[in-house]
């Protein structure tokens, strides 16, 4: 029988989102990001899922990197309403490196393979974030 985990044990994982670094040589040095909560997921895939009915899918990278890139004490590196247009003007191949690792670690595209989310989508093939 498998290990059945109990609400206490599951509640007690809330810290535990899974960190990794991201070398930005376009930046000179590392950027430590973490994996997305599920509503910040959600909220994503939510974005894609517009974005695969308008062809719109301007900000979702930023969106990712402003939501997952964290200080080492966990808090958000960057602040959401000053700083989002300040990353939307940097390098496109730095932003990318980050968001298709903070996708990775979060499940959108786990090791460049297409995993289903919520709404039966994947991540789209032509808005330049593969």
């Amino acid at each position: 029988m498998p290990n059945l985990l109990t609400r206490e044990q599951i509640i007690a994982t809330v810290p535990n989102l899974k960190r990794d670094s991201v070398e930005i040589e376009e930046w000179g040095g590392s950027v430590l990001i973490r994996e997305l909560t599920g509503a910040e997921r959600d909220d994503v895939e939510l974005r894609f899922y517009k974005g695969q009915k308008t062809g719109d899918f301007r900000g979702v990278r930023v969106k990712v990197c402003l939501l997952a890139c964290i200080k080492e004490d966990g808090n958000p590196l960057f602040d959401e309403k000053k700083d989002a247009v300040i990353l939307d003007s940097l390098s496109a191949k730095a932003l990318d490196k980050l968001f298709m690792k903070i996708a990775a670690l979060s499940g959108l595209n786990p090791d460049g393979e297409k995993e289903g989310n919520a709404y039966g989508t994947i991540l789209p093939e032509k808005t330049g974030l593969e």
